[in-house]
């Protein structure tokens, strides 16, 4: 019964011991049982499928490896590269659960067993009426989770397979956590933990003030400004080898180092372009750097204190009062006396010298400035190393040489203050050399001349209404309403409102086509006289920027002149530009533009601007090609230079501007054949005078007669008589006195037409003023135009018979002067 599947449970009483099938049969014996269960058996993983009962189907009622559960999760650690590379270990996890079922083994049905005891008193499973469930050795199991945030790969390590792999890795991707398993759960997906770099530059300024001679800066060539060092670009949490974080807003900006006296001359080739701050991180990525020199400041006399840089101790380098020196010397003309009484006005001196001075922005310091081309092409001025020196805009100037070796005072002039003044000084002492200055000279000293009066002079003491004439070297000098001159060393300087030397400035201005400033003017340093030439063509800029746009030049302001000649004012001249359009191209390759300009020597278009574009950067141009003549508005204009840029070279990062220049061709005029001259006639031989006849006494005295024009003489009359040539002088007055004699005679004359003809001789006089201070030198000596204007008829000395001629009425009046003062007598 065991073979076939049943226990033992029980017995009837009279089956108990051994008494089964061996009851003592007695009347009314009883039956005797047997009493069975059904066995069960257990079905586990391990058993053999052959083993298992079978369904009435003939399927076995379990099978057992449904009686076998095991779940497996991978973790796999991966580089975010191209291939993925692998940074460690995978790691493996495994639970399994392993259960059992019981089955009845009479029926073959699976069944839930009960313990029971069998007929000897041992516990014995068996089989019951419910049917059988697994029974699992656990009912639950997880996967832990995998906590790897960093993986860190030294060289030599199985899986630094490169020295890219050498580093920190950080986890960026996936999450391998817990899970909770039963049998009847699902297995769980294996994982992948995807990491990365992390990578981090900074960012330096650099101080290359001083490194001439080159564009290519490197790190090692300044020092560092590491007050504005930027940090650890990348260090954020989420920032990763090929993300791109912006680090602009923690940059220097340009208007701050500009503000603080810098310019940008270079960048780190990692940072050029809109990089800078922006690069995307790479496994070693490198530090960017920005390269500034200093920037420089102009101080003329006309700079603010307040604007000139300090050094670091606070103190400026230069005052713009010092870039200004003025040096004055006076001549004064006095008498010999005690009073030292004045004989002339006196006669101030001056010059003045301007200079100007650059002073490097950052230090404070003078400097004399460099040339260089910033980072974005264009041309600036910056500091170097080499202490500045002021320019000046004369680097000699002279105070002229004041000679006047005589003065003559006349009753009624202004310095004739008594009698004993009226009468004519001589020099005797004191010298107004010429002098030549410096700007680093002293103010040199005020210097005196000393004059002593002729001796037996004591003035003109006449005793007639008669016009007073002293007919010195320079003329007849009349006591009329007639303008005072004093013959200084300028030349005839008059007593009045004379035209004062003028001095001319010349201003560019740069405006974009509706008259908007677009640069501040600019002012020419020299000093222009009228008359003198100036060039502004220099001044002129290819292109401008401002306010981040770019402008191009395209014409003078109409009716402006860039080249010409002071006209008696200031000049204004006006350069027009036109924002320059920026075309759109792709960021990876700019191109540029090539104009070609025709202008005549002032600025002034001749004809349109040629234009071509889309040069790359690198590629040839030729533009050689222009007219040899140029017609416009009636004129011809040949071809004589070219300005800005070569007409023919290689496109090099920026735009090229040609100026090709033309002369207006002057059109010459047929030349008249002079006329054959006429033959001159021979003068008239003038008779001799008529000897004056010697006059009664009267009570006023007569006005002699004009006298004959007199034959030539047999001998030349001596100095007294005849007036001698002037020799060539340092001022326009006499450097012979008259004398004595001779002005005491003189001044008995009438001259009944003398203030009729004066009007024509100082208009002479004044004209010789204004010319002299016209010239640039004008203090120097020249003979002024009264002295060859005869002073009655105002006719020219053209010939010795005038001088004949003044010479017979000086004797006449002699005569005269003599016959009155012996009948007085």
């Amino acid at each position: 019964y065991e073979k076939a599947g049943y226990v033992l449970v029980g017995l009837s009483d009279n089956a108990k011991g051994d008494l089964l099938g061996k009851q003592t049969l007695t009347k009314g014996v009883q039956d005797q049982y047997v009493y069975l269960k059904h066995a069960v058996k257990t079905i586990t993983p391990n058993t053999p499928a052959s083993e298992v009962p079978k369904d009435p189907d003939g399927n076995p009622i379990v099978d057992p490896s449904d009686l076998h559960k095991e779940f497996h999760r991978t973790i796999f650690y991966k580089a975010n590269t191209p291939d993925g590379a692998t940074l460690m270990g995978q790691t493996d996890q495994k639970t399994e659960f392993n259960g059992t079922i019981a089955y009845d083994v009479v029926t073959g049905k699976t069944t839930t067993p009960e313990t029971v005891k069998d007929v000897n008193g041992k516990d014995v499973q068996v089989a019951t009426l419910k049917d059988g469930t697994i029974t699992w050795d656990k009912q639950n199991d997880e996967f832990s989770a995998i906590n790897q945030p960093t993986i860190e790969l030294k060289k030599g390590d199985k899986y630094a397979t490169s020295d890219d792999m050498i580093g920190t890795w950080f986890l960026v991707d996936g999450e391998a956590g817990e899970v909770d398993l039963t049998p009847a759960s699902k297995n769980p997906d294996d994982k992948t933990l995807v990491y990365k770099q992390k990578a981090q530059y900074n960012i330096h300024y650099i101080d290359v003030n001083g490194v001439e001679d080159t564009t290519a800066y490197v790190p090692t060539d300044g020092k560092e400004l590491t007050n504005h060092l930027v940090q650890n670009v990348g260090e954020g949490k989420d920032i990763y080898v090929g993300d791109t974080p912006d680090a602009t807003s923690k940059l220097w900006s340009p208007a701050n180092y500009e503000k603080a006296g810098y310019v940008l001359v270079g960048l780190s080739d990692n940072a050029k372009g809109d990089l800078l701050g922006k690069q995307t991180l790479t496994k070693g990525v490198q530090d960017q750097y920005v390269y500034l020199k200093h920037a420089v400041k102009d101080i003329t006399p006309n700079t603010p204190a307040h604007d000139v840089p300090k050094d670091p101790d606070g103190k400026r380098a230069i005052d713009p009062s010092d870039l200004h020196k003025e040096f004055t010397r006076t001549i004064t003309f006095v008498a010999n006396n005690d009073a030292k009484s004045p004989l002339k006005d006196r006669i101030p001196q001056k010059v003045e010298f301007d200079g100007h001075i650059y002073v490097d922005m950052v230090t404070g310091q003078t400097t004399t400035p460099e040339t260089v081309k910033d980072a974005n092409g264009k041309t600036t001025q910056v500091a170097t190393t080499k202490a500045g020196n002021i320019e000046w805009n004369h680097d000699t100037q002279t105070m002229d040489e004041v000679v006047q070796k005589y003065i003559t005072l006349n009753k009624g002039d202004k310095y004739a203050t008594s009698d004993d003044m009226v009468g004519t000084w001589h020099w005797i002492s004191g010298v107004a050399n010429e002098i030549t200055l410096k700007p680093t000279s002293d103010n040199p000293e005020d210097l005196e001349l000393v004059y002593e009066k002729n001796k037996g002079e004591s003035g003109p003491d006449l005793h007639h209404d008669l016009p007073k004439l002293d007919y010195g070297q320079s003329g007849p000098e009349l006591n009329y309403d007639l303008p005072k001159l004093d013959y200084g060393q300028s030349g005839p300087e008059l007593n009045y409102d004379l035209p004062k030397l003028e001095i001319h400035h010349v201003t560019v201005h740069y405006v974009d086509e509706d008259g908007n400033v677009i640069k501040d003017p600019v002012k020419d340093p020299a000093d222009f006289k009228n008359g003198e030439s100036y060039d502004e063509n220099s001044k002129k800029d290819s292109t401008i920027e401002h306010d981040g746009k770019t402008y191009e030049f395209t014409r003078v302001k109409e009716g402006d002149v860039p080249a010409g000649t002071i006209q008696g004012k200031d000049v204004d001249v006006t350069y027009v530009y036109k924002l320059k359009e920026t075309p759109v191209t792709p960021p990876s390759e700019n191109t540029y533009n090539v104009t070609v300009n025709f202008v005549d020597e002032h600025g002034n278009v001749l004809q349109d601007p040629r234009h071509s574009s889309d040069h790359k950067n690198g590629t040839d141009y030729n533009e050689s090609d222009h007219p040899t003549t140029i017609t416009k508005d009636g004129k011809t204009y040949t071809y004589i230079r070219v300005e800005d840029d070569k007409p023919t070279g290689t496109i090099n990062g920026r735009d090229v501007v040609i100026t090709y220049v033309y002369k207006e061709v002057e059109t010459p005029t047929e030349p008249t054949n002079p006329s054959t001259p006429s033959e001159p006639t021979t003068p008239t031989e003038p008779t001799n005078p008529t000897q004056p006849s010697t006059p009664s006494e009267p009570s006023t005295p007569t006005t002699p007669s004009e006298p004959d024009t007199p034959s030539t003489p047999d001998e030349t009359p001596d100095e007294s008589a005849t007036p001698s040539k002037p020799a060539k002088k340092t001022n326009f007055d006499n450097d012979v006195a008259p004398s004595h004699e001779s002005y005491t005679n003189k001044a008995k004359f009438e001259n009944v037409n003398a203030k009729k003809k004066s009007t024509s001789t100082n208009a002479a006089l004044a004209e010789d003023t204004i010319a002299a201070h016209k010239t640039p030198k004008y203090r120097r000596s020249v003979v002024p135009q009264s002295d060859r204007i005869l002073p009655q008829t105002g006719e020219k000395k053209t010939s010795e018979s005038a001088i004949v001629g003044l010479a017979a009425l000086a004797l006449s009046g002699i005569i005269s002067l003599a016959i009155d003062r012996k009948r007085k007598n």
